[in-house]
């Protein structure tokens, strides 16, 4: 996966778009904030949280997780990109913020 990723920075620096890598998000628990944190593959001009896999399939524990990032970053969207299919755009899923 982090193949990918290196690629993917490539395109969007190429692009001149602005992203964060590899950022961590804290864990707060009943108000107090854990020593833990979630990492996110990237987040893209601040609106986008982008997860690469490179799995068989995506499951249900994928969306969670993007669900997850995209309560505690805030962001309006999720892209949920497999790299392991043969056409790119039948990997990636698009996940949106109900809650924002």
């Amino acid at each position: 996966e982090s193949v990918y990723c290196v690629c993917l920075r490539y395109e969007l620096a190429a692009r001149g778009l602005r992203f964060t890598i590899q950022q961590h998000i804290p864990i707060k628990y009943k108000e107090v904030a854990l020593a833990a944190s979630h990492r996110v593959d990237l987040i893209v001009e601040d609106l986008i949280v982008v997860e690469v896999k490179a799995v068989a399939a995506l499951v249900p524990v994928n969306l969670a997780q993007a669900l997850t990032y995209l309560r505690l970053t805030g962001c309006p969207a999720a892209l949920l990109i497999n790299f392991n299919v043969p056409r790119l755009m039948d990997g990636a899923r698009r996940v949106i913020n109900c809650e924002r």
